[in-house]
């Protein structure tokens, strides 16, 4: 026992004694009074009375050196963590089960940073969140401090498992176990400390109320003392994660501090006595779920970052409280995609404690409220009700629905739980039956994250499920953290359209085919329409070729029924050299297809790309456009054209053969149909005939090379990239 206890001293000047986790250091005196002890102890044990007696008048004057500080210590666990996080997500499960399994022992508070991506609370208290990480130097998620410290290899004796020489880092929480935090725990402090928390009527202030005993014989003193105050929503779960990762349960985050992340000033605590500290301050409206707030109080000193005690109130029941929520979505899918219709339903619940009598709900398509429904009644705690509103004909490709609570009891009572405010958002797709132009040109530069908004992918795959984000939009960055081109078409954009056959196993997925359909384009008009569209890909390694597949195919009835237009699969649709590793465009790697729809001008069409996997490597589509284009053989002259190189950097050269001597003229246009150089007319004679396009005054991007004379022209497509 006096073995055990010695171990935590760690430096004993004549008085006082701290206490840490650190190697021990010693005094004679200490060392005096524990022999000392230690010999009571042995005389004691062979009944050697008379001796015990002597001994006994000097072990108990010792006493006071040997037990300073004898608080039972609460571990301050503090961890930065992020919604957007990938190692976060992966640590914070196991991490999160050890903590609750030892309340009794630890207080914990979540601080979520911003990075490396969205997080929902780190919009909404970034000051005093990241300003605490500053304090600690923290430089990467997810980090946990425990009592001020990052832990290693050497902390408890090698009790962790953070394995830094293997790769690993300093309070990393996958280091965390059972045994180092009975060794934290296990470290005593001179002080005792106790925190209340009372709630207002309306939850709109809570008053907190600190004491912090000095247990000691001798004054506490810091160099730089703080009593910080943190409010923490004890539990917060999501109905989908709010971030880029699958994490959507959140447990003790911090959502205020009071005054603010600096703390308050604490004095000298002098021997025995206690030091009490009141504060009242707003509740942020910013709170998810009123009834999970609770409050924790540390003491720390600022100069070593040493947190000498914690302490933690419990979640209060919010008396009469009112908690309105959903059961669920229970709207039926249209049936059919054009000219597709809704009746939006859903069940409404009283999960509070007071009866529900009035409530508006909203009805909302794409986050716009399509209507507003007034519930008037007497819905009973733990009752529920179905709301039915209007028919609503879907006008959007991707109809996002969402229902919410926007009043309950005319606004009077607290509805102490907000995330159950809004249902989970469906998607509905629908095509629409007026066509949306004459052309379609979709260059994919606008979507980030998302599906096409001129087009309907069906089925809708969830993330997280096998191939789950084909048909998103994505740029490089949004892929991979390896360097490259852009992988807009060519290189020359940012973004394209991602099939993700590499994640997409027929095997386990259902389905294993998807579809993108675009809105209707008017044809009326033309005499000789075309689809053009960029696509690059290619095979996994192991498959030798890959069986992956992509179709097109075109409707005249509104995506009733299709016509086959284009398909092509393994060997006809790779476009450059297998590899093992997820595969993400370069350049050379585009071709361009263009599809004759001449046959349907002066139709109203629907075109739409069909992925069938066969679990291979990526497909990559992008500048998908309908449009009129002069036929490029009408110069019948020509009986043979060629451009190099293309893509162009400086100068491309044109070489053609001419047939019999023709007057041409030469000009340059980009996709805006703009005209950006000219040529001239010349006078070419007929045989092999050469020219230069100057490619250095032409910006990167897609440009179109036009030779004509007074009724015949010829058009040929090239990239100039710098």
């Amino acid at each position: 026992m006096f073995t055990q206890t010695i171990s935590f001293l760690v430096s004993c000047t004549a008085n006082p004694c701290f206490f840490s986790n650190v190697n021990p250091v010693f005094t004679a005196e200490y060392y005096l009074c524990f022999n000392l002890l230690q010999t009571f102890l042995s005389y004691s044990i062979n009944h050697q009375i008379s001796k015990m007696r002597k001994l006994l008048l000097i072990a108990l004057a010792c006493a006071p050196l040997l037990l300073l500080g004898q608080a039972q210590r609460t571990v301050l666990m503090e961890e930065w963590t992020n919604a957007s996080c990938v190692p976060c997500a992966a640590q914070n499960p196991a991490f999160n089960v050890l903590l609750n399994a030892n309340t009794d022992q630890v207080v914990s508070i979540k601080y979520q940073w911003y990075f490396p991506g969205y997080d929902p609370f780190q919009e909404q208290n970034p000051t005093e969140i990241n300003n605490r990480g500053d304090y600690y130097g923290l430089n990467g998620v997810p980090t946990a401090w425990m009592d001020g410290l990052a832990p290693g290899d050497s902390y408890a004796g090698g009790a962790g498992g953070w394995d830094i020489a293997g790769g690993g880092y300093e309070g990393g929480p996958y280091g965390y176990n059972q045994a180092v935090l009975d060794f934290a725990a296990a470290q005593t402090t001179p002080i005792e400390m106790t925190v209340t928390h009372t709630l207002n009527a309306d939850v709109t202030e809570v008053t907190i109320n600190v004491t912090v005993t000095n247990v000691d014989t001798t004054d506490f003193v810091m160099a730089d003392g703080r009593l910080h105050i943190a409010l923490l929503e004890a539990e917060v779960i999501f109905s989908s994660p709010p971030g880029s990762t699958d994490e959507f349960e959140f447990y003790d985050v911090m959502r205020k501090m009071y005054p603010n992340e600096n703390g308050s000033a604490v004095p000298t605590i002098a021997a025995g006595a206690t030091w009490e500290f009141s504060i009242t301050g707003a509740v942020p409206s910013y709170i998810y779920g009123l009834n999970q707030l609770r409050v924790a109080a540390f003491v720390q000193d600022h100069t070593t970052t040493e947190v000498w005690q914690a302490a933690v109130t419990d979640v209060q029941e919010i008396p009469n409280a009112i908690d309105a929520g959903f059961v669920g979505n229970l709207t039926a899918a249209p049936v059919g995609l054009c000219g597709a219709t809704i009746v939006p339903v859903v069940e409404f619940v009283n999960n509070g404690a007071v009866d529900i009598t009035q409530a508006q709900i909203a009805a909302q398509i794409n986050g716009t409220t399509v209507e507003t429904y007034e519930y008037i009644g007497t819905l009973v705690p733990d009752a529920s009700v179905q709301i039915i509103f209007s028919e609503l004909v879907l006008t959007a490709a991707n109809n996002d629905l969402a229902f919410v609570i926007t009043e309950v009891n005319n606004g009077v009572g607290v509805d102490i739980n907000s995330l159950n405010n809004t249902t989970p958002v469906v998607t509905y797709s629908a095509l629409s039956e007026t066509p949306i132009g004459t052309e379609l040109m979709e260059t994919n530069e606008t979507y980030v994250l998302e599906y096409p908004a001129t087009g309907v992918v069906t089925p809708s795959i969830p993330l997280g499920d096998f191939g789950g984000n084909s048909f998103i939009v994505y740029a490089r960055n949004e892929l991979t953290a390896t360097a490259g081109d852009p992988i807009g078409g060519y290189g020359l954009s940012d973004r394209s359209i991602l099939i993700n056959f590499y994640q997409w196993n027929p095997a386990g997925a259902t389905p294993d085919n998807a579809s993108l359909t675009y809105q209707k384009v008017d044809l009326a008009g033309t005499t000789s329409p075309a689809l053009t569209f960029d696509r690059a890909s290619v095979s996994y390694i192991g498959d030798g070729v890959s069986s992956d597949r992509l179709q097109v195919l075109i409707s005249t009835d509104c995506a009733a029924t299709f016509t086959l237009l284009w398909d092509a699969q393994g060997t006809a649709l790779n476009t450059a050299a297998a590899i093992d590793p997820f595969y993400s465009p370069n350049a050379p790697d585009w071709v361009t297809e263009t599809i004759d729809l001449s046959a349907y001008a002066g139709e109203e069409v629907n075109i739409r790309f069909n992925a069938i996997s066969g679990w291979g490597n990526n497909l990559f589509l992008d500048n998908i456009n309908v449009s009129e284009v002069v036929a490029t053989e009408e110069l019948t002259e020509v009986s043979e054209i060629t451009l190099f190189p293309n893509p162009a950097k400086e100068t491309m050269k044109v070489s053609f053969n001419l047939q019999v001597a023709s007057p041409l003229q030469v000009e340059v246009f980009n996709a805006m149909g703009q005209r950006v150089q000219s040529l001239g007319a010349s006078d070419y004679p007929a045989g092999l005939n050469q020219l230069d396009i100057d490619a250095s005054q032409l910006s990167s991007g897609i440009y179109f090379l036009r030779l004509f004379n007074a009724d015949r022209e010829l058009n040929r497509r090239f990239i100039v990239q710098h």
